[in-house]
């Protein structure tokens, strides 16, 4: 029932394979718990741990993602692999998203915490213990948020579209960069530090001092607020 979309390095073994996973038809706190075929061990869709079977305690790896359209991801990526899926007439939970009022399963619509609406789409952030979840929406007009989680400095990009964000370490070349929007294209990043030009969606910096380096890109999960407070309790927000 959680709103999310992540993406994990599959589980591995002693012997270097890796699982395939399977959707369980269980859940935990309303979300998603998955199988992997080989060990039979469950893992959360929101957090990536084992919460039981023999790698109970472990954690999948999380892989930087982006939800965009297809049309901007393959202007980027031409030669991409994509998984088609099997054509439906229509989402079975398109009701669900945009029209339902509740969150979850009837029986667990208890409390939740009220900082943000349950299914204000965030983007949870979860990095060496410390979290945030950055409201997408308050991103709307603005494009751009800079903040530290866990000592590191993060900037978080979404100028066209607020679902489409995205999150970037600034540290470079040794020192922490501070972003505007260029005031001409609106679109184009500058650092105030070199004044280098910076594509937003592949993190490259394609003029300036700067020019080849690139920032690094910090896994995070867009997903609705109930769910991820499920989860991360302490979880602060951003922009606060």
């Amino acid at each position: 029932m959680a709103h999310t979309g992540v993406v994990y390095v599959r589980p591995k073994f002693e012997d270097g394979t890796a699982s395939t996973l399977g959707v369980s038809g269980k859940l935990w706190r309303d979300a998603l718990i998955m199988y992997d075929r080989r060990s039979k061990t469950l893992w959360s869709q929101i957090d990536g741990g084992a919460k039981a079977g023999p790698r109970t305690g472990e954690r999948l790896e999380k892989v930087p993602s982006q939800m965009t359209t297809w049309a901007n991801w393959r202007a980027r990526h031409p030669d991409s692999w994509v998984l088609v899926k099997p054509p439906l007439e229509a989402s079975p939970y398109a009701n669900y998203h945009d029209k339902a009022s509740w969150v979850g399963l009837p029986w667990t619509r208890g409390g939740v915490d009220d900082r943000l609406p349950k299914k204000a789409l965030v983007l949870g952030l979860d990095l060496e213990g410390s979290v945030a979840a950055v409201h997408l929406e308050s991103l709307a007009g603005k494009g751009l948020h800079q903040d530290r989680l866990a000592e590191t400095p993060l900037v978080v990009f979404a100028p066209d579209d607020p679902r489409a964000a995205l999150v970037y370490e600034r540290s470079v070349a040794g020192q922490t960069l501070d972003f505007r929007w260029d005031a001409e294209s609106g679109s184009v990043l500058v650092d105030e530090q070199t004044g280098s030009r910076w594509n937003w969606q592949t993190g490259d910096a394609e003029s300036g001092p700067l020019r080849g380096e690139r920032l690094q890109p910090v896994p995070a999960s867009p997903i609705y607020w109930s769910t991820w407070v499920a989860f991360y309790p302490e979880t602060a927000i951003w922009p606060e």
